[in-house]
């Protein structure tokens, strides 16, 4: 019996497709087919649009009724294409904001009135915003009104945001050289909704078009008028029109006009904004000198901002913060601050290194700082004064510290201790996070004391998670255990709170001690949350094993998993390639190390290219696909181009190694997908005709069961020619080398004539009869004129000279041939070739040495 691909329909592709292309995105199954788009895949088709109706109906589409499709305009053929002719491009969903100017350009074109071609596009299911507001009629003028660029042609403006039709009008007024206003009511005729321009003047200069526009150059973007001008955007105006905005005086005033300009166009400007002052300049600029960077207005306002510009200006911080949120400030410092702020109280809000006490440049306390404890140490000890007088007025200045209880004195030995390297510089301990094993044994070893000492010390210093460290002499070899890297005085990473099993084995391996010793030392050292597997631990770890679960993209950065943590796939599949081995050995000598943690299902047959198949890049490198998710066939394309490989022992492997793929994949798939019906990798999958008759005489199928398999396998879907199967002679043409394999004609092209004498002396017919065979068969051929297989060397001759337009190429292909450039000068012309006009001699060349092969 004949094999019939249900899961694939070509015929059901392209109607169901949004574009008529055979590609997503796709009508839903659940919503009614538009009437338009079944207009349009009639013609598509070359249906009727009864039968494309009954074609949808089949395919469970809900379809307009059979009076609902006769109701319909009579020349809705037209109106569904952008052209008003019929055929596409066609008019689409996405054409919705520039559907108004659209229908008006048609009713112009077609005589006809807006508001009724409104009514039918809305018929047609083609989104027409307010279908209710288009005029009774149009002229051409008005279309100058809706083209993009004020010329009465395409492309249309788009009717987006109504917010910023102001500007809009105003590019027209300038353009056409009208009153604003009289734009306004041009526009609302047509059903714009429109602004009201009372207050704007008659005559729109380039200056009012540079205020309206979001970039200052006088085009679109233009200011939306729903809400307050913000004040970046009248600084913006500044900057971009003044020459000098280093005076701050002249600068104010350009700020001052722009938003009375502004105003005078309709758009709104906050009181706090309009009123802007020379003062307001220079405390919405960072360096508070009133040139640019200015402050964000959509980050919050850093404190310590408000708090210096008081101290510098004698200004009152809490009216300070009043005057932000005038200028349209959201994000302000919370709560209230100090009346007055002297130099030596803002002084405390600064933060310095350790080693450079004297440094107190662009590095300031948060209001809400997550390391408010450094920061209140760092000053105690700068300034000599206890840290609960430094937190007492650091409070009084608008910082919200925690009430802590700290020691009445501290020191610098103090600052490193709450220090994660220990070298009284961030990063921080975090007050309310638990503080790890290895940062106690580290600062007992750094600073000398006792670790009983330490843990004592950060208690005091308000440092409440530690852990249960048994007081003892701490050693080097406790630091390489507590170290990520194993490394004691140069690791910049160490173990948390939990020691993760790898880490563990990384030790034993190391050290050469068992994974019972080394787990006992964890656990004297103060790790008590450490997890070990329930089978019999390994009597030792090698070297070699190391490799199989150190992850991280480097040996000297490595990460360690934890027990039950799942071995990434990547790495399994890049340890397998790397040693030539299947996944699953891999996955074997993990789980005898004791991870339970692996991904399944691991192959039992190596596959050097795993990691490029499941890489999103298709190399061995990340991003890798996630685990179990469906795999796109153009992945699986990509992949196989990458590996070099057949696409389907691509897909193959990628459902050994967990992931799903949108076919079902069948035994067959690997000759259908290769380029001779033999599992070999094809070079594309735009294929042409001949891997697919070829394929069909191998299987013994039909054309189109092979080519609806392949489309449904990710081959790119082409149309056949009526044939009534594979024939040797189809499959022997439209191979290039005339030997029915790769390489095949590509599809639709215009093969050279060269090919069609050579096809026609292989099968012993005429070149007219190539010729057809060829064109019936989708490729374009046409004959210059009487030829035959007696210009085949002729053609060879001319091998690379694709045009013979010079005296010397006649004269090659003569020396080559052995004829005379007067006949091959006529032949070549007889032959299609642009032949430069000359006194070719009509002597044939003397026969010289033959040419080595």
């Amino acid at each position: 019996m004949p094999h019939t691909s249900d899961a694939y329909d070509p015929d059901a592709k392209l109607l169901t497709s949004a574009h008529l292309d055979r590609r997503a995105p796709w009508l839903a199954p659940g919503e009614p087919v538009p009437p338009y788009h079944l207009l349009q895949a009639a013609v598509t088709t070359g249906r009727t649009a009864a039968e494309v109706r009954d074609r949808f109906a089949e395919l469970g589409h809900q379809v307009p009724s059979a009076e609902e499709l006769a109701a319909l305009p009579a020349d809705a053929m037209k109106l569904v294409s952008c052209n008003l002719d019929g055929v596409s491009p066609w008019m689409r969903p996405h054409f919705a904001p520039r559907m108004r100017a659209h229908i008006l350009w048609a009713a112009a074109q077609l005589k006809r009135s807006p508001a009724e071609l409104a009514s039918e596009y809305a018929a047609l299911g083609l989104p027409v915003r307010d279908p209710g507001r288009f005029p009774a009629s149009v002229d051409e003028d008005d279309l100058i009104l809706v083209s993009d660029r004020l010329s009465g042609e395409w492309p249309w403006y788009e009717e987006t945001d109504p917010a910023t039709m102001r500007g809009r009008i105003l590019r027209t007024a300038e353009r056409l050289e009208v009153p604003p206003a009289e734009v306004a009511a041009r526009y609302a005729g047509l059903g714009y909704r429109t602004p009201a321009l009372g207050s704007a003047p008659e005559r729109v200069r380039r200056r009012e078009l540079r205020l309206a526009s979001d970039r200052v150059d006088g085009s679109a973007p233009w200011l939306a008028d729903d809400a307050p001008v913000p004040l970046r955007q009248i600084l913006l105006i500044v900057d971009r029109t003044e020459d000098d905005t280093k005076d701050l005086e002249r600068t104010t005033a350009a700020a001052v006009l722009a938003c009375r300009d502004l105003t005078a166009l309709g758009y709104r400007i906050e009181p706090g904004v309009a009123g802007l002052t020379t003062e307001d300049l220079l405390l919405v600029s960072q360096e508070m000198n009133g040139v640019p960077p200015w402050l964000d207005e959509a980050a919050a306002v850093p404190v310590d901002h408000v708090l210096r510009f008081a101290e510098k200006h004698g200004r009152n911080p809490n009216a300070l913060v009043i005057r932000l949120t005038r200028l349209g400030y959201r994000e302000v410092p919370r709560g209230s601050l100090a009346d007055r702020v002297d130099a030596a109280e803002l002084s405390l809000a600064a933060t310095t290194r350790m080693d450079r006490p004297d440094d107190l440049t662009q590095r300031w306390l948060r209001q809400d700082d997550p390391h408010w404890l450094s920061h209140v140490l760092k000053v105690a000890v700068r300034t000599g004064r206890p840290p609960a007088e430094v937190m007492a007025r650091l409070r009084a200045l608008g910082f919200r510290i925690p009430g802590a209880a700290l020691p009445a004195t501290v020191s610098a030995e103090d600052v490193r201790l709450v220090s994660r390297s220990l070298d009284g510089d961030a990063p921080w301990l975090d007050p309310t996070a638990p503080v790890s094993v290895a940062h106690v044994l580290r600062a007992a070893h750094t600073t000398g004391a006792s670790v009983r000492e330490v843990l004592a010390r950060l208690e005091e210093l308000g440092l409440t998670r530690l852990p249960a460290v048994p007081d003892r002499a701490v050693t080097e070899e406790d630091l390489q255990l507590v170290s990520v890297d194993g490394r004691a005085r140069t690791s910049g990473r160490w173990l948390g709170s939990t020691v993760p099993y790898g880490r563990v084995l990384y030790a034993a391996a190391t050290t050469g001690r068992g994974v019972q010793e080394i787990a006992d030392r964890y656990r004297e050292l103060g790790h008590t949350d450490l997890a070990l597997p329930e089978t019999p631990l390994p009597e030792s770890v090698s070297e070699d094993d190391l490799s199989l679960f150190r992850l991280g993209s480097h040996t000297w950065a490595p990460d360690w998993p934890g027990l039950d943590e799942e071995i990434p796939l990547p790495h399994i599949l890049l340890r397998a390639s790397a040693e030539g081995v299947a996944p699953a050995e891999i996955g074997r000598r993990l789980r005898t190390l004791g991870f339970r943690g692996l991904p399944a299902p691991l192959p039992d047959t190596p596959f050097p290219g795993d990691p490029v198949l499941i890489s999103g890049a298709q190399r061995p490198t990340a991003p890798w696909l996630a685990p179990h998710t469906t795999v796109s066939t153009d992945h699986v394309w990509a992949a196989a181009r990458a590996s070099g490989v057949s696409p389907y022992d691509v897909a193959n492997r990628l459902l050994a190694l967990g992931f799903g793929l949108p076919f079902t994949l069948r035994p067959e798939d690997r000759l259908i997908v290769g380029p001779d019906a033999d599992g070999g990798a094809p070079r594309s999958r735009y294929a042409g005709l001949g891997p697919v008759l070829l394929a069909a005489k191998t299987l013994g199928r039909t054309p189109t069961e092979i080519a609806t398999r392949r489309a449904e396998l990710g081959c790119a879907w082409q149309d056949l020619p009526e044939t009534a199967g594979p024939d040797d002679e189809d499959i022997l043409v439209l191979s290039e080398n005339l030997d029915s394999r790769a390489p095949w004609l590509e599809r639709n092209s215009t093969p050279s004539l060269l090919h069609v004498l050579r096809a026609a002396r292989a099968t012993g017919r005429t070149p007219q009869e190539t010729a057809g065979r060829l064109t019936r068969l989708g490729h374009d051929v046409t004959l210059p004129g009487p030829v035959g297989p007696e210009d085949i060397p002729l053609l060879e001759a001319v091998g690379r000279i694709r045009q013979v337009t010079e005296v010397e190429h006649v004269l090659t292909v003569a020396s080559r041939t052995g004829r005379s450039p007067a006949e091959v000068a006529a032949s070549l012309a007889a032959l299609g070739f642009d032949v430069r006009a000359a006194a070719y001699p009509a002597r044939r060349p003397a026969p010289g040495r033959p040419r080595r092969p």
